[in-house]
């Protein structure tokens, strides 16, 4: 609405507008808008006291799951809600914050408890529909590791904010002794669709076979160029399996592994899939 627009009150009343909420699962809130009813099992919850607008208001939030995936969710009331619940919520919203859902619902929403049992999953998504989903909590995928960035390897990292020190300097606490880490800044592809990882120390430790000691010494021996240089060397094309928490920006899609594993190949398999594909194409 701009200076050129032209705005007139009205006496009459607009009538209230209803719209039926939309069964959905969670996988698929994506794709929807407006109300939903979506029914699923609280895995989690703990209750804060937020200010808005100057008002003291109390919201419960935690992770509620079913058996398509887990999203995040925030009630602005208070259902009495417990762990382990299984409950039917209708009239929530689906808003995203970096590629992650979360469910939204307040006192206008219905919250039924049910006493049947579910399932909640963590199902196994290929690398395009993490693409298109721009996100999720607790998400597995697999792919190919086809880059391994700049950064990765030895690090030193700021006592005081756990930034990344660069030259021995933290850019918020300037010159400092910095604490000794690993990581993994890497990029997983599996034909149809690529994303980054991040792993951290335990995870680098796991995929490289080498802890925190034996890497510092190769770098105070042979510096940080070298270490990073091995590291490529074992990791470049093996195949991963990765769990986490996948956030998305204007840069594209990032996991934040939490669990890693190696996948052997098959090479009979993939020669043999390889070879069907060729005769189909003649």
């Amino acid at each position: 609405i701009g200076e050129r627009t032209s705005v007139k009150k009205l006496d009459e009343d607009i009538p209230d507008i209803f719209q039926e909420p939309k069964k959905c699962k969670i996988m698929y809130i994506y794709n929807s808008f407006g109300p939903l009813e979506i029914k699923a099992k609280i895995l989690s919850i703990s209750r804060r006291e937020v200010d808005v607008d100057g008002v003291k208001r109390k919201v419960f939030s935690g992770v509620l799951g079913d058996d398509t995936g887990k999203a995040q969710f925030s009630a602005w009331h208070d259902f009495g809600l417990k762990e382990g619940d299984v409950v039917r919520i209708s009239g929530c919203y689906a808003r995203f914050w970096k590629g992650i859902p979360q469910i939204v619902f307040d006192e206008r929403s219905t919250v039924e408890k049910l006493s049947e049992e579910m399932k909640v999953s963590s199902p196994t998504l290929p690398l395009y529909k993490l693409v298109e989903m721009r996100g999720g909590i607790d998400v597995t995928t697999e792919g190919t590791v086809i880059e391994i960035r700049d950064g990765s390897g030895y690090v030193e990292r700021c006592p005081e904010c756990n930034r990344l020190m660069r030259n021995g300097e933290c850019r918020i606490h300037g010159k400092i002794k910095g604490v000794a880490d690993l990581r993994l800044k890497i990029v997983v592809d599996d034909g149809f669709g690529g994303i980054g990882a991040i792993l951290n120390r335990e995870l680098t430790e796991k995929l490289i076979g080498k802890d925190l000691e034996e890497c510092k010494k190769i770098v105070e021996e042979k510096g940080k160029d070298f270490l990073l240089e091995e590291i490529r060397k074992s990791l470049l094309v093996k195949r991963l399996k990765l769990r986490g928490n996948a956030l998305g920006d204007e840069f594209g899609t990032t996991l934040i592994a939490r669990d890693v594993e190696v996948l052997e190949e098959d090479i009979k398999k993939g020669a043999e899939e390889l070879l069907r594909i060729l005769e189909g194409e003649r």
